[in-house]
């Protein structure tokens, strides 16, 4: 048990952020990523604001007109689609609607 609340409390969180991520920079839209994911616009919002502090890069620009992967994003997105992926099939997950 004392395992499963660490792992819960360490990956889970990972996973969801690396999800709205994806569904954001795909969507080109916080609102769009969180209908996406079935989330509340803020909550995608703060998911990935605590993501890029815990990176220390900005992976999004924001606009009041658009949101778009920086460089850094772009090269964070392929790993996040593929890790994604990966664990989708392998567990059996569903870490996001597949785009």
């Amino acid at each position: 048990m004392f395992a499963t609340y660490w792992l819960a409390r360490l990956v889970l969180p990972e996973l969801g952020a690396l999800a709205a991520f994806v569904a954001v920079a795909e969507e080109e839209s916080f609102a769009g990523g969180a209908r996406r994911l079935g989330l509340s616009a803020p909550a995608v919002t703060r998911a990935i604001a605590a993501l890029e502090q815990r990176l220390g890069v900005k992976l999004l620009t924001r606009t009041t007109r658009f949101v778009r992967a920086t460089d850094a994003g772009l090269r964070y997105l392929e790993n996040a689609r593929r890790i994604i992926a990966e664990l989708n099939e392998r567990f059996g997950l569903n870490l996001g609607p597949e785009h």
